[in-house]
């Protein structure tokens, strides 16, 4: 009998670590500030970034990341999507508002914390843009991706007035009148666990299982948000092996570099701007060395450190 107690708590126990919640998913309203400083992507082809600093998903550090313009996207080399961030069967440049419609990004450091966002400015429903007789509506969002591990959606200004493929009850529709979306929502990269946000603005549920989970119906307000942020008891801690000190920071025309555990081995020091652009790039073996940064102007930077398939990255301020 004391076995059978016994059996019976343990599977107890590992049923309520496996429920354990990785995300707390939230909405509210917030301001919307379109970027003014940013890269233009190519809205037919998937655009491949290549992070300026690690993100925590699930239980893995990524620096990699697929997205595809119609709103969903993967981490590391699965083509298995593990976000869909009002992915509705797609989404096309306006012909209403040429030269301001665009899929575009910036980084960005907010609160200390750096920060990768990504804007569709002014796009429209893809069955709409090709229908024949396309009409003048819009849509504006961005996806927030935090260096912390935090992710959010912010709306904008959308305009559904005109186009018959969307429907508040209903969602985004094909034009033989099939529901398509929107989808909202995250999952696991081994598709175990999901956090989609389904229903309507007013009356939303969080569903766990991509299999039941739903769209996400009506218009969202201008500035409402909805963030992902990961909850510090049931998401691993992963550490990095590459442990280095840059200093002085603020710095101005040199920069040095310590790696702190005598890390051996061949090591690409590499310093990007907000942007993401890659400015320098340098091999090191050494485990102390001086840099030289005066061709580097004044502003926020980021020194990222690649060693035997290991990444460690840190913020950089140049006087």
């Amino acid at each position: 009998m004391r076995k059978i107690i016994l059996i019976i708590l343990i599977l107890f126990a590992i049923n309520n670590l496996n429920a354990q919640s990785y995300y707390n998913v939230t909405t509210g309203i917030s301001t919307y500030d379109t970027l003014s400083e940013y890269e233009i992507m190519f809205h037919f082809i998937d655009h491949e970034f290549q992070l300026t600093f690690e993100f925590p998903f699930f239980d893995t550090n990524f620096t990699d990341l697929t997205y595809d313009f119609d709103g969903y996207g993967h981490f590391g080399s699965s083509w298995d999507y593990n976000f869909l961030f009002y992915e509705g069967g797609g989404w096309w440049l306006s012909d209403y508002y040429p030269g301001n419609t665009m899929w575009r990004y910036s980084y960005m450091v907010i609160d200390s914390i750096s920060v990768l966002k990504i804007e569709w400015l002014n796009v429209v429903i893809k069955y709409d843009a090709f229908s024949g007789n396309p009409t003048d509506h819009y849509m504006n969002y961005q996806v927030w991706l935090y260096e912390n591990g935090i992710i959010e959606i912010h709306f904008g200004a959308i305009d559904f007035d005109n186009t018959t493929n969307f429907v508040d009850s209903l969602g985004i529709i094909d034009n033989t009148g099939y529901i398509t979306g929107p989808w909202v929502g995250i999952e696991s990269t081994s598709l175990n666990d999901a956090y989609y946000l389904c229903g309507s603005i007013d009356n939303y549920y969080v569903e766990n299982n991509e299999y039941y989970s739903n769209v996400f119906k009506g218009i969202p307000p201008y500035g409402f948000y909805v963030r992902w942020e990961p909850n510090p008891n049931s998401i691993n801690d992963i550490t990095n092996e590459i442990d280095f000190t840059i200093y002085p920071n603020p710095a101005k025309s040199k920069l040095n570099l310590e790696f702190n555990n005598v890390y051996a081995g061949l090591k690409e020091v590499s310093f990007y701007d907000i942007l993401g652009h890659k400015l320098k790039t340098l091999n090191v073996y050494e485990n102390s060395i001086s840099i030289d940064i005066s061709e580097l102007t004044s502003g926020y930077y980021i020194v990222k450190v690649i060693s035997k398939g290991k990444i460690e990255t840190k913020k950089l301020i140049i006087k």
